[in-house]
């Protein structure tokens, strides 16, 4: 009986865990994109964090740290996910840290609707306002951006666990674990 050594073997430092749930090429490539738009918007709200503009001295009406604190958290948290969506090993962690950081933002984002009512997110800072694109575009751009991150995440997230659930090798049949070594 030959045994298909290559669909469950792992690279370097990998686990059969994180193999296993590597995923379809859909999900890498989401990740991918995750990773570049934080870089990317980690990068604009550093940029207007060195910057002098007043409105960063003015206090969040969600937070009530001023909007300096805010961006700078902010790019901080986005710039550890994405440092760990490229070097970190564990597709689990990755995803969970994804559905973490998009909802931490999208419950901002609603706090900001409830408690400011038609007040815009500065959450590009002032490098926001050099885009050709209208505020309520950007805006509307963003908030589905987070959107996207958090169910494409979310879903993968579930199909991992799915497939967690469903035992590896059918009944009877010989697996790794079962040769008696170890």
């Amino acid at each position: 009986m030959k045994v298909r050594a290559e669909q469950n073997s792992t690279g370097p430092g990998e686990t059969e865990a994180t193999a296993s749930t590597a995923g379809p090429k859909w999900a890498r490539v989401h990740l991918t994109l995750v990773r570049l738009l934080l870089i990317l918007t980690s990068t604009a709200k550093l940029v207007s964090v060195a910057g002098e503009q007043r409105f960063l001295a003015v206090q969040d009406p969600v937070l009530y740290l001023t909007n300096r604190a805010v961006l700078l958290i902010a790019a901080l948290m986005e710039l550890g996910v994405a440092a760990y969506l490229t070097w970190g090993r564990d597709m689990r962690l990755k995803h969970g840290c994804v559905v973490w950081l998009a909802s931490t933002f999208l419950v901002y984002r609603l706090a900001l609707w409830v408690t400011s009512p038609g007040s815009r997110c500065l959450c590009l800072g002032w490098v926001g306002d050099l885009l050709l694109i209208p505020p309520h575009l950007l805006d509307y751009a963003l908030v589905t951006a987070l959107v996207l991150m958090l169910v494409g995440s979310a879903w993968r997230l579930r199909a991992m666990r799915s497939a967690a659930e469903v035992p590896s090798a059918p009944s009877g049949s010989v697996s790794h674990t079962d040769s008696g070594q170890g």
